[in-house]
């Protein structure tokens, strides 16, 4: 079963079309990430990862569409869309949880930080080494 195949059977399993698919994918491995290398979602390693397997996924999509690994024009600006398309939501919570980490901090943190005179944003930048 190929790339595209697999694809094509998740989307009408779930009945749900390519590009929401893709939003769903990228949430979900941001997550995971963040999850597995314990990252704030502010961090940026969860979002290249995103990024990441994003670009993967074009690439295989227009390996086997066209069988070649040489992208025709056309190739490229979809897959440009379809990758612009599933950044999005992984940006929004990149900036938002970066910007304002105390709305992803939990309670039991805020209440720790505040007995060592940490704020949350401190917080948030030693959860992401450079």
């Amino acid at each position: 079963m190929s790339w595209l195949e697999m694809k094509l059977m998740v989307s009408e399993f779930t009945g749900l079309e390519n590009d929401a698919l893709h939003i769903y994918a990228a949430l979900i491995t941001q997550f995971i990430f963040a999850i597995i290398f314990r990252r704030s979602l502010g961090c940026i390693w969860p979002w290249l990862a995103v990024l990441a397997f994003a670009i993967c996924n074009e690439w295989f999509d227009n390996k086997g569409i066209q069988g070649i690994m040489i992208m025709q024009q056309a190739a490229w600006h979809e897959s440009i869309k379809d990758i612009c398309n599933t950044m999005v939501a992984p940006s929004f919570l990149l900036t938002v949880s970066a910007l304002f980490p105390e709305i992803f901090v939990r309670r039991a943190t805020q209440v720790q930080n505040e007995e060592f005179g940490k704020s949350d944003k401190m917080y948030a930048q030693q959860d992401c080494p450079s």
